[in-house]
């Protein structure tokens, strides 16, 4: 319950068999990528009794994103690429097609939905597009990024602009009026790792890496990962300083308390411990 923000409120928890990696509610129902569990499709009316409604097994890949238009669920896996699924009568979910990467070497990051239009983000495989009028038959019509110029992680799409996450390379603004030929509107080279991207008009909301939150270039420090800290208080260099597991100051030569300084509570520093 986030209604009031400063004080979030668990409400409910549903320990999914894989390793969940991307969620889409839609009213009462949630969809979520779930590595090698594939989707799971759950039922959160009520959100401290959630309960599965269907799923797709994909043990031999890895769920990484979805989009979904309600009777179609269009999941992003590893290998297989987009991979179609007709989820108008749960609990059973039905392969309608798959449409593998571009390349045997090719990674799939993401898929976002556009009315028909699908845009699947691939490693080493560009930004593709896709109509998925009929599911059962997706289209190639086109793509952005094949000469490996800027690796695609995630996308966005209003109107006919699509708002694109690249790694390293901060995000663009692509024209994609005609999918066949997208035009490059601009781009903007965030200080971190570009991941995910939202759209909230006129602002775009950027996930990246060790940056933390970017909106419109401005970016904060997120939480840093387990067993590293901020130490310099310096944005650009992240969490840059390893401390596992931060304590009382000991004569052990280790910092203990992750202060940058090592027994700085012995008398003598820097001479053998045990002196007094």
């Amino acid at each position: 319950d986030v209604s009031t923000p400063s004080t979030p409120v668990e409400l409910g928890l549903w320990d999914s068999p894989g390793y969940a990696s991307f969620v889409l509610a839609d009213g009462p129902t949630a969809y979520l990528a779930d590595g090698h569990a594939g989707l799971r499709i759950l039922d959160i009316t009520a959100p401290g009794a959630i309960a599965e409604l269907g799923a797709y097994d994909a043990s031999t890949d890895w769920a990484r994103g979805l989009a979904s238009n309600g009777t179609s669920t269009f999941l992003a896996a590893s290998n297989e690429g987009l991979v179609a699924l007709d989820v108008s009568a749960l609990p059973a979910v039905t392969h309608l097609a798959s449409s593998p990467p571009s390349r045997p070497y090719s990674l799939t990051r993401s898929v976002t939905l556009s009315g028909t239009l699908a845009l699947l983000a691939e490693d080493w495989g560009g930004l593709r597009f896709l109509d998925v009028t009929n599911p059962a038959a997706p289209v190639y019509l086109g793509g952005a990024y094949l000469d490996y110029s800027a690796l695609p992680r995630h996308s966005a799409v209003r109107g006919n602009n699509a708002y694109v996450s690249l790694g390293g390379s901060g995000f663009d603004v692509l024209d994609i009026s005609d999918p066949a030929t997208p035009v490059v509107l601009g781009r903007l080279d965030t200080p971190g790792s570009a991941r995910w991207i939202a759209l909230d008009w006129p602002y775009a909301f950027v996930a990246d890496g060790t940056e933390g939150l970017c909106v419109a270039g401005v970016c904060a420090l997120g939480d840093c990962d387990p067993g590293w800290i901020d130490l310099d208080e310096v944005e650009d260099s992240g969490c840059e300083y390893p401390c596992a597991d931060p304590g009382p100051e000991v004569c052990d030569g280790e910092d203990n308390d992750c202060d940058g300084i090592a027994d700085e509570s012995d008398p003598e520093l820097g001479a053998a411990c045990g002196t007094a």
